[in-house]
């Protein structure tokens, strides 16, 4: 019988899931189901925005009156990267709960952690880890291993393919668009249609499939892989947390959107 791990290997989720996408996601033009557009518009009207689908493409009004053009293909890329984004927030929220106990300030202890930690820093946050899964699991083993993972999420970012410090509300942009093999600049919305997966129950349900949601993509899924979420290597050991550090490279396809589809934000005179 498996056990459950308290933190999911984050290496080898953002690798089997950029694999998945890679093998499967086919461009092509595609229909989204009205159910789909219509719990998207809720979302966004929650929020303040609003959004208008045309036939390819998506027109969002900010709460600033901008416009931010959205391609159909987007909202299909997102679904590959949610359960990433899930585990990233994960990852946080239980680094949150350390800061706290330890009494620290948030941000300056992201960057602490990441760029100068000494010795007394790293065994104090793996003591304070470690209280904190002992309080919600009883198998020493799966403690470990999710202190050495926390560990590694706060000191290594090469291991998860971070780039901004982890107290950023933005700190997960990076990977996602690195695991799409998108652009930031200009493609940047993606992150945030993947944020509203996760955050809005009816949207999280839709997007499980992409059969669910799209009226024209199930029959062009190709090449389709069945990933495990395995686990490369990680050392359960804290001291062992540089080992494996940096996520396999990809041959990546070249992705072009044209001009009348391509992310862009004006203002509305």
């Amino acid at each position: 019988m498996n056990k459950k791990h308290i933190l999911k290997n984050l290496h080898s989720m953002i690798r089997n899931s950029a694999l998945h996408y890679m093998n499967e996601f086919v461009w092509q033009d595609i229909e989204l189901t009205e159910e789909f557009k219509k719990a998207y518009k809720r979302y966004l009207k929650e929020n303040g925005y609003d959004i208008e689908f045309l036939g390819s493409t998506a027109v969002i009004t900010s709460p600033s009156a901008k416009f931010i053009f959205v391609p159909n293909q987007w909202f299909v890329m997102a679904h590959y990267t949610v359960d990433v984004y899930e585990e990233l927030s994960l990852y946080k929220e239980y680094f949150r709960k350390v800061t706290r106990k330890l009494d620290r300030k948030y941000d300056e202890y992201a960057k602490l952690l990441r760029d100068s930690a000494s010795s007394s820093d790293r065994n104090e946050f793996i003591s304070c880890a470690r209280g904190i899964f002992s309080s919600i699991c009883y198998d020493n083993e799966l403690i470990e291993e999710a202190v050495a993972r926390l560990w590694r999420f706060v000191n290594d970012y090469a291991w998860w393919s971070g780039q901004k410090t982890i107290d950023r509300g933005d700190f997960y942009v990076s990977v996602i668009l690195n695991m799409l093999n998108l652009v930031n600049a200009s493609q940047s919305y993606v992150a945030d249609i993947v944020s509203a997966y996760s955050t809005d129950a009816e949207l999280r349900h839709l997007v499980n499939s992409i059969d669910s949601f799209t009226i024209n993509m199930g029959d062009v899924i190709v090449n389709q892989v069945d990933f495990s979420d395995d686990e490369v290597n990680t050392k359960q050991n804290p001291d062992d947390s540089k080992e494996n550090k940096t996520i396999p490279s990809l041959k990546r396809v070249r992705i072009k959107i044209n001009e009348s589809s391509s992310f862009k934000e004006i203002n509305v005179k």
